[in-house]
C-alpha cells in the first residue's frame, strides 16, 4: 500500500502515524512495538497530517478535487477512532493542517488561496466544528503558526 502522508507525535517521540492511499491511518509506536489502524475511506489521493498527544488531524482529497477533513481520537487507552470528519469546499489546493493545541484548534491553508479555514475541536458531539474562515485580500503563499515564546505579545 502507498503512503500518502506520514507524521510524528512530537509528545512522545515515538509514535509514527502513516495515512495509505487505500483510506487507511497507522499509528506505529516503536517503543511498545504496538500498531493500531482505522479505515476513513475508500481511497485517499493526496493528504497532510498534523498530530498532538489527543488528536490526529488529516486533511486532503478524495476522488476528484472534493477535499476533507478528518479528526481522530488517541486519548482513549488502545482505541484509535474517528472523532468526525468535515467536508471542505472543492479546490485544487491541498489544505495543510495547522493544530494549536492551547485552545483545541485547527487551522487549514492552502498555497494559493486567500481563505483560512478555522475548526475547533471539542469533547463532545460535534466533535468538529467549522468557524468563521479569514480572508485575506492578497492571495497567500503560505501560512505557518509559531510558538508564543518567540513573539513579543
Amino acid at each position: 500500500d502507498l503512503c500518502v502522508a506520514l507524521c510524528w507525535d512530537t509528545t512522545d517521540g515515538y509514535t509514527l502515524y502513516i495515512t495509505l492511499k487505500s483510506g487507511k491511518v497507522v499509528s506505529h509506536n516503536f517503543r511498545t512495538k504496538s500498531q493500531k489502524s482505522v479505515e476513513l475511506h475508500s481511497e485517499i489521493r493526496m493528504a497532510r497530517m498534523g498530530a498532538t498527544k489527543d488528536v490526529v488531524v488529516v486533511s486532503g482529497f478524495v476522488g476528484g478535487n472534493n477535499r476533507f477533513l478528518y479528526v481522530l481520537s488517541l486519548c482513549r487507552g488502545s482505541e484509535f477512532a474517528l472523532l468526525g470528519k468535515h467536508d471542505l469546499a472543492i479546490g485544487t489546493s491541498l489544505c495543510i493542517p495547522f493544530v494549536d493545541v492551547d485552545r483545541n484548534l485547527v487551522f487549514l491553508a492552502a498555497r494559493g488561496e486567500s481563505t483560512v479555514l478555522p475548526f475547533e475541536l471539542r469533547a463532545v458531539s460535534p466533535h468538529v466544528l467549522p468557524l468563521s474562515s479569514f480572508s485575506c485580500p492578497p492571495v497567500q503563499y503560505a501560512v505557518t503558526l509559531i510558538s508564543k515564546t518567540v513573539c513579543n505579545v
